[in-house]
């Protein structure tokens, strides 16, 4: 029987938000954010009815009041029997037992909490780095007072994770906010900016192959400006599937070798062609850098549960201008804007081999210090408590 109807302890946390907010950051309304936030981690959303029935499953109930960052609930999903206050406001609380859903209900949006059976915590006293250093955790309330434009930077700052590449953190940062945001308000799901995503990567594609670097350049930027917005879409929006995670994944693993293949064929077309047998040397140079890259990143994450770049500070800062796409296409285009793209393909080849050693390098000395005993871990990732090991 538990294959039809399994353990409590099995099936997913509920989550029910109550109340509701006065203003709607990104045009979507306060409670309908927080279902599909809940529903893209892994949380079964449900009514205010789902409180008096299947009390054996542990719930999460938010103030629908204030908005709430994920990483919130990641951090209370760990803590069961906790509510978490804000300003003197209980804005999220885990019930595992009927008695602690009860008081959840009663505290849940009220000033001044007392609680008797659940733990109190006061958003104010927790380390935000201690929760996740990638990101910034973040609560805001919802009421007429409320600053939109503030929230909205708040929350869109929460999706944007502190170790990313050198353009993405100063180009397409500021630019990215405001597109994010008029594409919420247009009501573009993260899924729909994907597929337009699609469409500006393989347009990168064509046109490098045409030669026509120039307009293919700035496709390959629209490119990387959609697959901005569609990640912080899914954070902010919770707009988002498996088929279309899945599609971004193929779509950030295919279209940085097809554009150098592109590149290198327009090359052939124009007056910049360079000797046959060094383009090939360089084409594959390329492509095996780049799944050595990938394969380095893959392996690590697999044998020790978290990004490589977020390892030691080294791995961080080398990532801000490590051989992925948007460092590459920077190359190109400042070879494109000298009016010698037979140049940039060069600079790609190089780099990227610079930066598939370092990687390497990288793998092998996490391997080794396992190898040693040492724990591998990153110095950015909050580290449990021990009280927190068997939650």
């Amino acid at each position: 029987m538990s294959g039809i109807f399994p353990e409590a302890s099995e099936r997913p946390m509920l989550f029910v938000p109550l109340g509701d907010g006065a203003i709607s950051p990104f045009g979507l309304a306060p409670r309908m954010r927080a279902y599909r936030v809940a529903a893209m981690m892994g949380l079964e959303a449900a009514g205010e009815d789902a409180l008096r029935e299947d009390g054996a499953r542990p719930v999460m109930i938010q103030d629908a009041g204030h908005a709430v960052s994920p990483g919130w609930l990641d951090y209370l999903i760990a803590r069961p029997g906790t509510v978490l206050c804000y300003e003197g406001v209980a804005v999220l609380a885990h019930a595992s037992r009927p008695g602690e859903r009860i008081e959840a209900q009663r505290l849940i949006g009220k000033g001044d909490a007392t609680p008797t059976v659940l733990t109190l915590v006061h958003a104010e006293d927790v380390d935000l780095e201690a929760i996740d250093q990638r990101h910034r955790p973040f609560i805001a309330r919802l009421d007429e007072e409320a600053d939109v434009n503030a929230i909205e930077r708040a929350l869109y700052g929460a999706a944007t994770p502190r170790v990313s590449d050198a353009v993405s953190l100063t180009l397409l940062k500021p630019i990215g906010f405001a597109a994010t945001r008029a594409a919420a308000r247009a009501g573009l799901t993260a899924n729909r900016v994907t597929w337009i995503a699609a469409l500006f990567a393989l347009a990168a594609f064509a046109f490098f192959w045409l030669g026509w670097f120039g307009i293919g350049l700035v496709a390959a930027a629209l490119f990387a400006l959609a697959d901005t917005i569609d990640g912080k879409l899914a954070k902010i929006t919770g707009t988002s599937n498996l088929w279309g995670r899945r599609l971004d994944g193929l779509l950030d693993l295919l279209h940085p070798p097809l554009w150098y293949i592109g590149w290198m064929r327009g090359l052939e077309r124009g007056e910049q062609a360079l000797e046959p047998v060094y383009a090939l040397l360089l084409l594959v140079t390329i492509v095996t850098a780049y799944g050595a890259i990938r394969g380095s990143e893959i392996l690590f994450a697999r044998a020790h549960g978290f990004a490589m770049h977020l390892w030691k500070p080294f791995d961080s800062r080398f990532h801000a201008v490590a051989a992925r796409r948007n460092i590459n296409i920077l190359l190109l285009a400042v070879s494109a804007l000298l009016l010698k793209p037979e140049w940039g393909i060069q600079w790609v080849a190089f780099w990227s081999l610079v930066t598939a050693m370092i990687l390497g390098s990288r793998l092998a000395a996490a391997k080794s210090a396992a190898l040693r005993g040492e724990k591998v871990k990153s110095w950015l990732l909050p580290v449990a408590d021990e009280s927190d090991e068997g939650a």
